[in-house]
């Protein structure tokens, strides 16, 4: 796996195609961290929208588990617990009839969690073990806690599906007295 470019620290933004794990259909869109959210802006929508009057659709499922993407970069990403909170459908006024079927435009959703580097196939995936990569930040731990991880590692990450290992190796190299 691949080094993660950004940090919880800093805001970013992950540009690519997104869709949900039982449709081929893509959707391009951007992924946006901010400290306050982690929102998904998509030229389109991951699902249809039933139209409810001549005026106004909403989307079949507003809460979506899970959703993959793949960044620009050929990254692959995996976003949780998303749901809409704005969507576009493509009806012109008094086009559509009740129950009738169309298209999202746009569409932007709140995601829950991000998962850098692999598509997991259920929410429920777990994992055996798992090391997080927490010497890469030194002075957010404090020496006494990052000391204490050196003396003491944990084992590597594993997963209890089949899918690649380890996802993270220690990096002690950036440790050091302050």
């Amino acid at each position: 796996m691949s080094q993660t470019p950004h940090s919880q620290q800093d805001e970013f933004t992950l540009s690519g195609h997104w869709w949900l794990p039982s449709a081929a259909h893509k959707v391009a869109g951007d992924l946006q961290y901010t400290e306050e959210s982690l929102t998904l802006s998509l030229y389109g929508g991951l699902n249809d929208a039933v139209i409810e009057s001549p005026f106004a659709a909403v989307p079949d499922h507003t809460e979506l588990p899970i959703i993959h993407g793949e960044t620009l970069d050929d990254r692959p990403v995996t976003l949780l617990n998303s749901f809409y909170t704005n969507w576009t459908p493509d009806i012109q006024l008094r086009a559509g009839n009740p129950g009738e079927r169309t298209q999202l435009r746009e569409s932007r959703l709140n995601c829950a969690r991000l998962i850098d580097g692999i598509h997991l196939t259920s929410e429920i995936d777990t994992f055996s073990r798992c090391q997080p990569d927490l010497f890469t930040s030194p002075e957010f731990l404090g020496f006494g806690l990052a000391w204490n991880l050196l003396a003491n590692p944990p084992a590597r990450c594993a997963r209890t599906s089949p899918l690649p290992a380890p996802l993270a190796e220690p990096n002690c190299s950036q440790v050091s007295r302050q």
